[in-house]
């Protein structure tokens, strides 16, 4: 196999990579930095409020209604995993005595 060129193409094999399938030819990004964007670009923008909540809540809690048996589940093992991650540590504290 040979090494591939700039372009993301092996050169020897004429644009062919492993396998007989077309390579895919890599556009350089540019750097990430102040004004640029990049992963953590909108981390000071104040987040907007939905004009409409109460109506998107009840439609969405309409959408839910064939799986309530599960939500009520998953809330009730939610409660009891919070309940035994701070009984646990006083357990083991009291283990040695």
């Amino acid at each position: 196999m040979s090494a591939p060129d700039r372009t993301g193409t092996p050169a020897a094999t004429g644009g062919q990579s492993r396998g007989g399938t077309a390579a895919v030819e890599r556009i350089p990004r540019p750097a990430a930095g102040p004004g640029r964007g990049g992963p953590f670009a909108g981390m000071n923008v104040p987040a907007e409020k939905a004009m409409n909540f109460w109506p998107s809540a009840k439609r969405l809690l309409g959408q839910l209604r064939p799986e309530r048996l599960w939500l009520v589940l998953v809330l009730m093992l939610a409660v009891v995993s919070v309940t035994f991650s701070v009984i646990g540590p006083r357990l083991l504290g009291r283990a040695p005595t």
